[in-house]
């Protein structure tokens, strides 16, 4: 998802966020730490609404309270895994 999302027309801010949250990931960083950090990442930008349309679905996903759960990892592969 990152891979694609990366590719995509979005903001430089974002990018920057999805390319820091894709090296934490691919250093196999604890995987709640990386999803925090990219939740922290994208919120100014939500509240501001200029979010990328993708992003932002992604955004719901990572603050909804299903992420919030043991199965973090297993959620967002079943939902976002065509973007890694």
């Amino acid at each position: 998802m990152l891979i694609v999302a990366l590719e995509k027309d979005i903001s430089q801010e974002e990018r920057n966020a999805l390319s820091i949250a894709k090296k934490s990931l691919d250093n196999s960083e604890y995987l709640p730490k990386t999803i925090l950090n990219l939740r922290k990442a994208l919120t100014p930008l939500a509240i501001n609404q200029t979010l990328n349309h993708d992003l932002s679905e992604l955004y719901k996903f990572i603050t909804s309270s299903k992420a919030s759960n043991k199965n973090l990892g297993g959620g967002l592969i079943m939902s976002w895994g065509r973007l890694f």
